[in-house]
């Protein structure tokens, strides 16, 4: 059985995978159920077939990993298996004092955010591996808190008057760019649910007066959103330019945003072309960013713009798709921060 699950073997001469689609194959892990997945000897496996159970072995029935978030874990567990196969040879070999130095390492070289990405996983990637006797101890249990300070946090402030600035460049010269800003800005939606959304899934609620679009979330949570009749107007218009049906249709097999074809973007190109395009309008207030604007800073600013309208945190939470309305908090931190500042309410002038 452990060979016939050693599935991925990687090229010494060079430490990369030789074939990365495989990783994402669930038919091997079908066959592995069938078997019996609690009779494998995890001792006896190769790292990369520890990989492989660890991405489809899922922590919960009803809750699954959804195909960016293995990818990630792949990404950094890939970074991870190359230092062991470079360093100490093989996974079985690993110590605590070892760990610490990985770690280390990676402190000198990435941001507090990303480190602390990459420890959580690699963490449990080791956790899942000794939970299933497969290491003699378990060396995620000791390594160091990431603390992120607050200031470290990546700064996706937005504000309506820059948001109506871009949308006036880009509709002179991009309107795919223009009706996809548009719909980011006005539907706080994230780049995948954008990228995967189906134009059979909008419907129109005679009882609300709106449109509505069902869409798949994280942990693949459907929730619908509403589609404004402004920005519906644009969408159909492309879609008409791109020679796709502009009617409500039940039936239909092309994406919401759709290529050409009537099939869907990739949402890691989205969101690439989201940020370029952005920059290339060369907008003024654009040089004094620190940050990009992303599909990600479109989806605080939407978080912002309804507090800002009276909309109850906890309402805009589940219109999110947060899990944890902590999150939401996160989204509002610097509104609040800076709602709450001393002098706020003191006036125009101190004296």
């Amino acid at each position: 059985m452990c060979l016939n699950l050693n599935i991925i073997n990687y090229e010494h001469s060079n430490q990369l995978v030789k074939s990365k689609s495989d990783f994402f194959d669930s038919s091997h892990f079908e066959k592995i159920m069938r078997m019996g997945i609690r009779n494998i000897d995890y001792s006896k496996l190769s790292e990369e077939s520890l990989v492989y159970l660890f991405l489809h072995d899922e922590p919960s029935l009803t809750k699954k990993r959804s195909e960016r978030t293995k990818k990630i874990y792949l990404h950094d567990l890939s970074h991870f298996l190359r230092y062991i196969k470079e360093t100490i040879g093989t996974i079985h070999d690993l110590s605590h004092n070892e760990m610490e130095i990985y770690f280390y390492q990676l402190s000198k070289k990435y941001a507090a955010t990303t480190l602390r990405r990459k420890k959580t996983v690699v963490q449990q990637f080791l956790k899942y591996v000794y939970d299933n006797t497969g290491l003699s101890d378990d060396y995620s249990s000791r390594l160091k808190k990431v603390s992120v300070k607050k200031e470290e946090l990546v700064n996706r402030d937005l504000f309506p008057e820059e948001v109506n600035e871009i949308l006036d460049a880009l509709k002179k010269t991009n309107f795919f760019m223009y009706t996809l800003f548009f719909l980011l800005t006005t539907t706080g939606l994230r780049i995948e649910e954008v990228a995967n959304a189906k134009w059979a899934d909008l419907v129109f609620h005679s009882s609300l007066n709106a449109y509505l679009l069902r869409v798949v979330g994280k942990g693949n949570k459907a929730r619908e959103v509403r589609i404004f009749e402004d920005v519906l107007d644009d969408i159909c218009r492309l879609r008409q330019l791109r020679k796709q049906t502009s009617e409500l249709d039940a039936s239909s097999t092309s994406a919401f945003l759709p290529k050409a074809d009537g099939s869907y973007y990739r949402a890691d190109y989205l969101s690439k072309y989201v940020a370029e395009k952005i920059e290339e309008t060369n907008l003024p207030f654009l040089r004094y960013r620190k940050d990009r604007i992303t599909p990600h800073t479109c989806r605080h600013f939407f978080a912002n713009h309804l507090m800002g309208k009276g909309v109850e945190l906890k309402k805009i939470r589940d219109y999110l798709g947060h899990e944890s309305i902590m999150t939401t908090e996160r989204y509002l931190r610097e509104r609040t921060r800076r709602q709450n500042l001393a002098t706020i309410d003191i006036g125009n002038s101190l004296f």
